[in-house]
């Protein structure tokens, strides 16, 4: 009786090493996976259904690096022999560097298989070349031409020939529409570019591209927010005698000084006495 109770505690302590030895399913996933740090990746993991029977309630967990992941999808079923690749969107923290293992975990009910990959976390290299200053007018009027500056600084020890275009609201114009450069090592130089704008406002966005030792950088820098101003038309200037009058105040004191003057001349010629009476 008691080789039957020892044995029936060692299939029980056996079972879960069992279960993961033996699972009706089979987990593959990468080897080897590379990514910066601060970068999201993705990888597909597969999984098979060894036996004749459905799998239902089965998942993936993804654990070893603590940030962001998303598994689709992370439950399924799998038919009798079916196989179903797994999509795994993963976040790597920007503070790590060197090498990692990320720990996939396919799981039922009653049975569960772990699979490791090699993940190689590097910093990633950062551009050189940057956008040192933008010359941007203090106001912009609709549908007046405007110049617009990029200072762009070389801090690579080669020279670089890079291209700069500008991203816009929809509705303005741009000339040129692009501009290629060439930048000595430690030189700083300034490439200008002709905007017509409308009345809507928006940014300016700067995008850099230049490529070097067979890596290509993509760099980008937005300016202020840009309202165009629309310039008011005057007001019609009423014409009528008194306008005119009113407006210029010499000519208003000339003809008040006429008209005293003829007041004056009047009012002589009715008080002098007229001939042939006394």
């Amino acid at each position: 009786m008691k080789k039957y109770i020892i044995l029936a505690i060692l299939i029980l302590l056996a079972l879960p090493l069992a279960q993961a030895i033996m699972p009706p399913f089979e987990l593959t996933v990468p080897q080897n996976l590379s990514a910066n740090a601060g970068s999201t990746i993705n990888f597909k993991v597969q999984t098979k259904n060894l036996i004749n029977s459905k799998l239902t309630n089965l998942s993936i967990e993804i654990s070893g690096i603590a940030d962001t992941i998303t598994i689709s999808p992370k439950t399924f079923e799998l038919e009798p022999k079916e196989t179903k690749e797994i999509d795994v969107n993963l976040t790597v923290p920007n503070y790590l560097e060197g090498s990692y293992k990320i720990y996939v975990k396919l799981a039922s009910p009653s049975f569960y298989s772990i699979k490791t990959i090699d993940l190689e976390v590097k910093k990633p290299e950062v551009p050189k070349v940057i956008v040192e200053y933008l010359i941007e007018p203090e106001s912009v009027k609709a549908d007046q031409k405007f110049t617009f500056g990029v200072g762009i600084k070389n801090g690579e020890t080669n020279p670089v020939s890079l291209t700069i275009n500008l991203s816009l609201p929809e509705t303005w114009n741009c000339s040129p529409s692009q501009i290629q450069q060439e930048i000595q090592p430690g030189e700083t130089k300034v490439s200008y570019f002709s905007i017509i704008p409308t009345l809507e406002e928006g940014e300016i966005t700067v995008k850099i591209s230049y490529s070097l030792k067979e890596k290509t950088y993509e760099i980008e820098k937005k300016s202020s927010k840009i309202t165009p101003y629309e310039e008011e038309l005057p007001s019609p200037i009423p014409v009528g005698f008194f306008v005119l009058v009113t407006s210029s105040p010499q000519l208003l004191v000339a003809i008040i000084l006429a008209i005293i003057a003829i007041i004056v001349v009047l009012i002589r010629f009715w008080t002098k006495p007229k001939k042939g009476k006394k």
